[in-house]
């Protein structure tokens, strides 16, 4: 069947100038729910990882409306044997597709997309070209053509590389270019989780990204209290937006 196509908030649907200047807004999760997200994902049996890319889909299928959401995350492909100390680029984006309706609750798509995602860590040495060539979807000039935002989790601790002449410890980069449409980077740092939202200018406006990362946390802290909630019930907009709303 047809790939679905994520409706984001753009600013400009066709700028006359398309490039790839990108900027970021970045927000952080405090260390107590950062400690209950870790502990949601525990209970089942999945992973930060996981559970944080289960959230981001959720929020964009609730944002836009939609139930059918692929979103792109690198993998560090490291499985070929002697690479596993090797400095250098082993990443591999691939796309992760949830499918998912309203009744259910954000435990009920975790469990599934856990099984989902491992089944993918499982193939992550097909390139993304090859599943590309595979699918044969229908081009666009936007870039990738089965998703327009990417998820990334930047595990530093698991990065660490050390021998006996020197000690690298990568950190989260702001970059001035913009990859894809919409990238959400995260990193624990110092018992929090930053989240960086890499935009492109030529299609958002920062107040559209600024809005849309502070919902974002919102809708995770609202599912952390509650991951037995139904999503139909977890509002996408926070107090202050619902009571604007309410004015208009």
């Amino acid at each position: 069947g047809d790939l679905p196509k994520l409706n984001l908030p753009y600013d400009t649907l066709t700028p006359q100038t398309k490039n790839n200047g990108g900027r970021s807004f970045i927000v952080e999760l405090d260390k107590e729910n950062l400690e209950r997200l870790k502990a949601v994902a525990m209970d089942h049996h999945s992973t930060l990882f996981i559970s944080l890319l289960t959230m981001y889909q959720s929020f964009l299928a609730n944002y836009n409306g939609q139930h059918d959401i692929i979103v792109g995350s690198s993998l560090a492909n490291r499985m070929i044997p002697g690479t596993e100390q090797m400095i250098g680029y082993f990443i591999n984006t691939l796309p992760f597709r949830l499918t998912l309706n309203k009744q259910e609750t954000f435990t009920e798509i975790l469990k599934k997309n856990t099984k989902h995602v491992i089944d993918i860590y499982d193939r992550q040495q097909m390139p993304l070209e090859k599943i590309v060539d595979a699918i044969n979807p229908e081009r666009n000039s936007k870039g990738s053509s089965l998703f327009e935002t990417v998820f990334v989790l930047q595990n530093n601790e698991q990065a660490l590389f050390s021998n006996q002449f020197m000690k690298v410890k990568p950190e989260i980069l702001l970059s001035n270019i913009a990859k894809f449409d919409l990238s959400l980077v995260t990193e624990e740092h110092e018992q929090e989780l930053l989240l960086a939202f890499e935009y492109n200018t030529s299609v958002f406006q920062e107040k559209t990204v600024r809005h849309l990362a502070e919902n974002f946390i919102d809708w995770v802290r609202k599912n952390i209290a509650n991951p037995q909630q139904e999503l139909c019930s977890v509002p996408i907009l926070n107090s202050q937006q619902q009571e604007k709303l309410l004015k208009e």
